[in-house]
């Protein structure tokens, strides 16, 4: 196959479904929405994959193996398709990014982020990195607190405000390749 793997990271369950961590699958799902894509549920993968096919071929997927072990998951998708680690985009949260600002890259280093940790671990370096920015932790909150606690009201009407450009985001990537749309995108969220 070629095409492209879009994977949000995130955590299982109703109970993380609107916090700071799970805004690679809060993304994912308004993709999947916007696109026609249909959620099920595959065990070999332990995930949720989408298939869209427009403008090319796109399988969306969520790891349901908690966030710290998502390599897991991605690592059988990209063997399962015969896709390199280039033609994966993962979208993530970035503490370390001012609230909904977009950053994208290539390669390079996980951000002490754990999802991206494993994700390098079972693949590599090189897959193709979307990051949105979900403020930092005040002075004495711990980060992995921080990274669990749900959106404030206001900012989750920001992030839902954000939405369209994030999807139009991906789509550049995914029309453009990730080398042409990083000038744009890094260049649009400063």
């Amino acid at each position: 196959m070629s095409g492209w793997i879009i994977a949000g990271l995130g955590n299982p369950g109703l109970q993380y479904e609107k916090t700071r961590h799970n805004i690679g699958f809060r993304i994912l799902d308004a993709y999947a929405l916007s696109h026609g894509g249909r959620w099920n549920y595959d065990a070999y993968f332990n995930g949720m994959v989408a298939k869209v096919s427009e403008p090319i071929n796109q399988i969306l997927v969520k790891p349901l193996t908690y966030m710290n072990e998502s390599g897991l998951c991605l690592g059988k998708v990209c063997r399962y398709f015969k896709l390199l680690p280039t033609s994966l985009l993962v979208v993530c949260d970035d503490a370390s990014l001012d609230f909904g600002r977009a950053k994208l890259s290539v390669g390079g280093g996980d951000s002490s982020h754990n999802g991206l940790k494993s994700v390098s671990s079972h693949l590599g370096r090189d897959y193709v990195r979307y990051r949105v920015g979900i403020g930092s932790p005040l002075p004495g909150v711990v980060l992995a607190d921080f990274v669990l606690n749900n959106f404030r009201q206001e900012e989750s009407d920001q992030l839902t405000a954000s939405m369209p450009k994030f999807l139009k985001d991906i789509e550049l990537i995914i029309d453009k390749g990730s080398n042409n749309a990083m000038n744009f995108i890094n260049q649009k969220s400063n």
